[in-house]
């Protein structure tokens, strides 16, 4: 019989994470089209953050204090023409675009139980497109973030905010 004070844990595999990307560019996030990335050979979230040193009276020594965060998520995406994400991105190394063509909602949804996401719009920087690994390299830098949950209904996921809008310095 288990131990009472025993947990079930479970590992989480690299599919049970999922970063959806909406090509229409619903802005508002009233009709986002939520395009699953599948193909990529490496996801990393990272939070960038923001420090600031305070030499405060009651100490001797300066005081580290955490004062933003600067959410960005790297991607490969595999070249495979016909992958609607892969299509996007080879448009976007083809256009090149700057300020607000070069943004786009982003869900990021975490693999555990609790269904939890993060959702904003997202500024995609740092292509980089490589015949030779065959993928397409990118960024995206994440700004407006609202922190939430997700169920996935038909195959699509519906983030529920429970948050107000942080905004990146």
């Amino acid at each position: 019989m288990p131990d009472a004070l025993q947990t079930a844990l479970t590992r989480l595999g690299r599919s049970r994470y999922m970063v959806f990307i909406d090509w229409t560019n619903d802005q508002t996030f009233t009709n986002n089209v939520w395009t699953r990335v599948k193909k990529s050979t490496q996801s990393t979230y990272t939070a960038n953050e923001e420090t600031e040193d305070f030499g405060y009276i009651d100490s001797d020594d300066d005081v580290t204090e955490l004062v933003g965060n600067k959410l960005s998520i790297a991607l490969d995406q595999a070249n495979i023409d016909g992958d609607p994400n892969y299509n996007h991105l080879e448009q976007m190394m083809v256009d090149l675009p700057t300020g607000e063509d070069a943004k786009r909602p982003i869900l990021y949804c975490f693999g555990g139980s609790s269904m939890l996401a993060v959702r904003g719009i997202g500024t995609f920087i740092d292509k980089e497109l490589s015949p030779t690994d065959k993928t397409i390299s990118y960024s995206v830098s994440v700004a407006d973030k609202v922190a939430g949950t997700y169920e996935v209904v038909s195959g699509a996921p519906v983030f529920t905010p429970t948050s107000q809008t942080t905004t990146t310095p």
